[in-house]
């Protein structure tokens, strides 16, 4: 059973988004549209993508300029450069900034078929290890996330059985999806966390749930502490104030009238990106100045009643996108205190030993 692979088109013409759109279709891909840089951003931080089809020019960003900011959300995710304009030299700045190609409008939908198959297929291919590096054993923690219906939460679930095609996990409750919808598993490993796409073989009964087996599975990353995909609402609270190194205000005075009110009362609302057992990336449309200590307040549903209460310092601010308004900033933060009950529940979400 095959799963739908997506892709996001940002492009500022609704009429070619249409097109584009209504031919993946028919080629069995998921095709999501975003008509400027911000809520293409928006998109991708709120769920996962196997490629991109960027527009040269955008009404709030030049598309040159944003392949540096996607790539930095977005590593693994082959990204096709589209523009309408003969320009010299384009096409190697393209591939030199971090698009896999350039295309020229108009140009054949067939081959663009093709082109977008064997790029999703090399980038599947590129960085896995073979599934026993990861056996789906009996009593191992997963993360399930489902790709489309109503269902958009992450649940932490076990895996029951393995068999030749599929395997079933067991979640903490009912959960109601119908036979074929597109799955996002998680799996955290000693040395990286490791996902892979799946679908459901059948409708659940009760708390137990099959999923085709993969015959890939992708390894995201490599670092001392495992990170997971996370992607939930995160609020920050200022509790002391860094200054950046430059010459800049610590706090982005252009960005708008809601922003500069939060940056007074020292509150701040983002997208958490990763978490880990030794802390988290969160996008935010305000800079925070590396050196800044933070309370950090997030819930994760299926593991806690209780938003967690966590400290924090921030290690990392680097712009994610410059040009939109308002602008997207990636924050790492380094936890420094939690309580236990918190320390025992991100245990929990990780499934590996904490050190804080």
């Amino acid at each position: 059973m095959k799963y739908p692979q997506s892709i996001l088109v940002l492009d500022d013409e609704p009429n070619f988004c249409r097109v584009l759109e209504a031919k993946l279709n028919k080629s069995s891909f998921e095709v999501s549209t975003a008509f400027n840089a911000l809520d293409a951003f928006r998109q991708i931080l709120s769920r996962p993508f196997d490629l991109i089809l960027l527009d040269l020019r955008l009404p709030d960003a030049y598309g040159m300029d944003l392949l540096p900011r996607l790539r930095a959300v977005a590593p693994a995710v082959p990204i096709i450069l589209m523009t309408a304009y003969e320009v010299e030299g384009l096409r190697e700045e393209g591939l030199k900034a971090g698009a896999v190609d350039v295309l020229y409008k108009p140009f054949d939908l067939n081959s663009l078929v093709g082109t977008v198959k064997s790029l999703i297929e090399a980038g599947s291919r590129r960085g896995n290890n073979p599934e026993t590096e990861v056996p789906l054993t009996i009593g191992k923690a997963v993360t399930i996330q489902f790709l489309s219906g109503p269902l958009a939460e992450r649940f932490p679930a076990t895996i029951r059985d393995a068999q030749a095609e599929t395997f079933g996990v067991t979640t903490t409750a009912p959960i109601e999806v119908d036979s074929g919808a597109p799955v996002l598993v998680s799996v955290a490993g000693t040395d990286a966390l490791y996902e892979f796409r799946s679908s459901v073989a059948r409708a659940p009964s009760d708390e137990a749930l099959s999923l085709v087996r993969p015959t890939e599975i992708q390894r995201n990353q490599r670092r001392r502490h495992t990170r997971c995909s996370f992607r939930q609402t995160v609020e920050l609270r200022l509790i002391e104030a860094a200054h950046f190194e430059q010459a800049d205000s610590p706090f982005d005075l252009s960005s708008p009238a809601q922003s500069r009110a939060q940056a007074r009362s020292g509150s701040f609302n983002g997208i958490a990106i990763e978490l880990s057992a030794g802390g988290m990336c969160v996008a935010l449309a305000q800079p925070l100045p590396a050196g800044s200590r933070v309370e950090v307040s997030f819930e994760a549903p299926g593991v806690s009643d209780q938003p967690f209460e966590l400290r924090a310092a921030v290690v990392r601010c680097e712009t994610i996108n410059g040009h939109a308004i308002p602008p997207l900033y990636r924050i790492g933060l380094q936890f420094t205190s939690m309580s236990k009950e918190s320390l025992f529940l991100l245990r929990g979400i990780l499934d590996e030993p904490v050190s804080i």
